[in-house]
């Protein structure tokens, strides 16, 4: 009697390279698809609106001051103090004064606290602010 040996596979890796080739192909699609914006220096709770959103990308001649619920403030993503702040403000209003400052304000900071910003924003002239809220559900 004659056994007839069959020759096991040598596996199924064979099929499993087009397999990881496609996912290495979307990996690489949304790494580069993808927008990773920096993180918040402190955590924000804007405020919500009650007027229709009115989404629009900020302008590469805007700024974001974020503003904490204890007051903190921060300039696009930094954490400053009230004089850096101020300089560094002073300087931004004096190369281009048309600019627009975009404010993340936390909704739990008080009024007396967003009204002393809003003072040193005026002392500086920055006239085109643009105050950041949630949409209304």
């Amino acid at each position: 009697m004659k056994f007839v040996h069959r020759s096991e596979r040598t596996g199924n890796d064979e099929q499993l390279i087009p397999l990881i080739n496609v996912i290495f192909l979307m990996l690489i699609f949304f790494m580069l698809s993808g927008r990773i914006a920096p993180s918040d220096p402190f955590e924000i709770e804007p405020p919500v609106s009650t007027e229709a959103p009115q989404a629009q990308a900020p302008e590469p001649r805007q700024r974001t001051l974020l503003i904490g619920a204890d007051g903190a403030r921060a300039l696009d993503g930094e954490a400053l103090d009230a004089q850096r702040l101020r300089e560094r403000l002073a300087a931004w209003r004096q190369d281009d004064p048309e600019r627009e400052l975009r404010i993340k304000a936390d909704a739990g900071l008080t009024a007396r606290q967003f009204q002393e910003t809003l003072v040193l924003l005026r002392g500086l002239g920055i006239e085109r602010i643009t105050l950041l809220a949630t949409p209304a559900n």
